[in-house]
């Protein structure tokens, strides 16, 4: 089992690439997962900084995680197509060339669904959109889409892993599958059995505690519940830590907790 760790809320700088700390980074995880969105908006200068630190600390980003920015709008009449393809022309090319295997997709803010508009109505044009635009940029690439059911107050729209996996089935693509996260979804008390039941379309996992604090040595009781449930499934796929840790003890700290966990249960 591989695991990584996502840069994103590392510290409170949010959405960082944090290329300074990579040295210490890949002397504990096995790759790490950065912002796509990051990725898509920094100049080419510091693009070119990223790829040199990733070959010179000899690290992999596998995934890349917060896919839109927040000012997109995905969903609903306010979607605009040619913006959508103008960002993502510029960010698979680089994608590629970091070596990105997965895409998470999660983007609460992006894919709200807008006052007024049904459920069904938002799984249409989350359709449309993999389907149309991201499956054909992603052919060649060998990339897959990951998406992610997110916590209600982060978003409105597509909160469990059954959702989720609807939308899989709806997209009918072997590229298409999911994320579990254990900050978005812990607290469902259906999350569990969801797990069990849908474990063969969980091909990644986000950890971490509320309010992204990190396990630590005293991991909660939903927090064991959630590993609990992906060791009955036997998952052995990727695990990313999405969690704020400070230095390189955290670091370590942390990764050996969810090992001994998977371990112990």
């Amino acid at each position: 089992m591989k695991i990584g760790v996502c840069t994103n809320f590392l510290s409170k700088d949010t959405y960082a690439l944090h290329v300074e700390i990579f040295g210490k980074l890949a002397s504990v995880f096995d790759f790490v997962e950065l912002p796509a969105m990051t990725i898509g908006q920094i100049p080419e200068e510091t693009f070119e900084q990223l790829i040199n630190e990733l070959t010179i600390n000899e690290l992999n980003c596998d995934y890349v995680t917060n896919l839109f920015p927040r000012e997109f709008s995905l969903i609903g009449d306010y979607s605009n197509t040619k913006e959508i393809e103008n960002y993502l022309n510029n960010l698979i090319p680089r994608l590629e060339q970091i070596g990105c295997k997965g895409l998470v997709f999660g983007s609460g803010y992006a894919r709200r669904l807008p006052d007024g508009l049904n459920i069904s109505f938002g799984d249409h044009c989350m359709v449309k959109l993999i389907v149309d635009i991201l499956l054909p940029k992603l052919e060649k690439t060998g990339m897959k889409i990951l998406i992610e059911p997110l916590h209600p107050s982060l978003c409105n729209y597509l909160n469990t892993i059954h959702h989720a996996v609807k939308i899989c089935k709806m997209c009918d693509s072997p590229d298409v599958g999911i994320v579990a996260d254990s900050y978005n979804l812990m607290d469902n008390n259906e999350t569990t059995e969801q797990i069990v039941k849908y474990a063969h379309h969980i091909w990644h996992v986000h950890l971490s505690e509320a309010k992204r604090k990190c396990p630590g040595n005293n991991p909660s009781k939903d927090f064991i519940k959630f590993i609990g449930a992906l060791r009955k499934s036997e998952y052995t796929g990727s695990i990313s830590l999405e969690c704020q840790m400070s230095d390189y003890r955290e670091y370590q700290k942390n990764k050996e907790v969810c090992e001994g966990l998977f371990k112990d249960l």
